[in-house]
């Protein structure tokens, strides 16, 4: 049977399988985002019980219009029906997304950027992204490296950690490489990444990325309002974050989306009464600075149309007051 002509019925689709065991031990604590809350008026954390509910809840809305679950029962959820027309559209934008990795850089201060994604993407790999933002602008990083670091830390560990593994454990999406195998596709090509042994739904990297601006926005607002320069290099400094990963074949392009939808879901949780503001300014530095979210929605790929739909109707839902 030719491979374009297979149907979702004759794909056995793998789930990635089980993480390493110091991720097993991590998710054993329960542990959930720093600070979680059920409202943002919540005067004290949510007990654990309450976060693995909603979790639970965010776990059942994703598998119903982006990436099914997954338990020894197999695949369950909505989405199992386009599992195969996503992941070849994915594959597919991702074919032209390639030449970005080996491509300058933009929004940095000097104005010439000569650093390319790859090299970023090669250090970002094993270490948080905090040092590379010096490509991007050198000044502001030399200024404000250290509370840079503990915001990227709070945001994209303390916060976001819990979340995307918990995610990936559920969702087991398989990774792209694998998947190019699964359908056939010879050739595919993509970057080792050493950090890339989890489930592709969600991506961490992107996850901790935009949950790490989150917070740089709340602990260097000052300093970000009074410099339009710095503030457009940060945000699009960790919008690339997860971008890069994409371009270097290690996940989907609507890994990310999952990845930018479960970040909306959780700002009103953890960010308090800066939620409003925060989960804003987060939408506009996604909307304005992501290439991948920019070919997603050029492609016109029919599967793509209610998955951005249900990502925009996430970015406008309000926090409640």
């Amino acid at each position: 049977m030719d491979t374009e002509d297979r149907s979702f019925e004759s794909i056995h689709w793998p789930p990635y399988g089980e993480m390493h065991a110091e991720m097993l031990s991590y998710l054993a604590s329960n542990a959930q985002p720093k600070g979680f809350r059920l409202t943002p008026q919540s005067s004290t954390d949510a007990t654990p019980q309450e976060w693995l509910s909603w979790l639970e809840n965010l776990t059942n809305t994703i598998a119903g219009f982006l990436w099914p679950r997954y338990d020894d029962r197999g695949w369950h959820g909505a989405s199992q029906q386009h599992m195969l027309a996503l992941t070849r559209a994915d594959l597919q934008v991702m074919d032209g997304l390639r030449p970005c990795l080996t491509q300058a850089i933009s929004h940095c201060r000097s104005g010439h950027c000569t650093a390319q994604h790859l090299a970023l993407f090669e250090q970002e790999d094993q270490n948080a992204p905090v040092a590379t933002l010096a490509e991007y602008d050198a000044s502001f990083y030399a200024h404000h490296g250290s509370r840079f670091r503990a915001a990227v830390v709070t945001g994209g560990a303390d916060i976001a950690r819990p979340l995307s593994l918990h995610l990936k454990r559920r969702l087991q999406r398989p990774r792209p490489y694998q998947a190019s195998c699964l359908l056939g596709q010879v050739g595919f090509s993509y970057r080792l990444a050493k950090s890339g042994v989890t489930p592709s739904m969600v991506s961490g990297h992107c996850l901790q990325g935009v949950l790490a601006l989150c917070q740089v926005l709340i602990s260097l607002s000052s300093e970000l309002a009074s410099d339009s320069i710095a503030q457009a290099c940060v945000r699009q400094f960790l919008i690339d974050t997860g971008d890069r990963r994409v371009f270097a074949g290690v996940h989907y392009p609507s890994d990310n989306l999952g990845s930018w939808y479960a970040a909306l879901c959780l700002c009103p949780h953890v960010f308090g009464v800066d939620a409003q503001r925060v989960k804003s300014a987060l939408w506009d530095a996604i909307n304005s600075h992501s290439l991948v979210l920019r070919a997603m929605r050029a492609a016109g790929d029919p599967v793509y149309l209610p998955l951005l739909a249900e990502l925009q109707a996430e970015a406008a839902r309000q926090v409640p007051s």
